[in-house]
């Protein structure tokens, strides 16, 4: 964290809302988080507390959110301020792998599924759900994790998220993919599906 400052600590001031920072310290942040809490072979962050952090905490609640981080949901989560929520149904984002536990209760929640509405299932190939850090604004920190990827960008704006960033960044991806080759619509069914991370074979 080169070009980060944080708030001076005034009472008014609160501390989550004020890192002022720049996209290589937020691509920082992400990239500790995508190796599961390791820096420069460091360990700094324990793999578990990163591992819950990018699942669901409480699915009997919200499917879409970990330990202060956002995750791609099908079913049963909401988004927005305390107060004016909005229960949402469908994937949030259906080109991009949901955030599921591998099993069920699994000791932070006693929650027994993952509770997601038919046609979709608690089951999941692969292990790699897509999480992201959302700041005011349109600051984002995203990771793909089954893709050893991180997205970052800042001032995205307040009608944007993390959806519209990797429809933006996919098309090039998935053009240099070597299993798919441009087909988009086989990368979102598999990937989407939690059925495709190269960097995990």
């Amino acid at each position: 964290m080169r070009d980060s400052i944080w708030s001076d600590g005034a009472p008014d001031k609160v501390l989550a809302y004020s890192w002022q920072t720049t996209v290589r310290d937020m691509a920082r942040v992400g990239l500790l988080m995508l190796h599961d809490g390791v820096w420069s072979g460091q360990r700094i962050l324990d793999a578990a507390w990163i591992y819950k952090m990018t699942h669901p905490s409480f699915e009997d609640a919200n499917t879409g959110y970990g330990y202060l981080t956002w995750l791609n949901s099908d079913s049963n989560y909401t988004f927005g301020i305390a107060g004016a929520e909005h229960k949402l149904q469908g994937p949030l984002d259906a080109c991009a792998p949901v955030a599921l536990w591998p099993h069920y209760p699994h000791g932070i929640s006693e929650a027994t599924d993952c509770n997601y509405e038919a046609p979709y299932t608690c089951q999941q190939t692969l292990d790699v759900g897509v999480w992201y850090a959302a700041g005011l604004g349109g600051q984002y920190i995203v990771g793909h994790r089954g893709l050893d990827l991180i997205l970052v960008v800042k001032n995205l704006g307040d009608n944007a998220g993390p959806a519209q960033l990797w429809s933006a960044v996919r098309p090039a991806l998935v053009a240099l993919d070597p299993t798919f080759h441009g087909d988009a619509a086989a990368f979102c069914e598999r990937y989407g599906g939690n059925r495709y991370a190269p960097n995990q074979h």
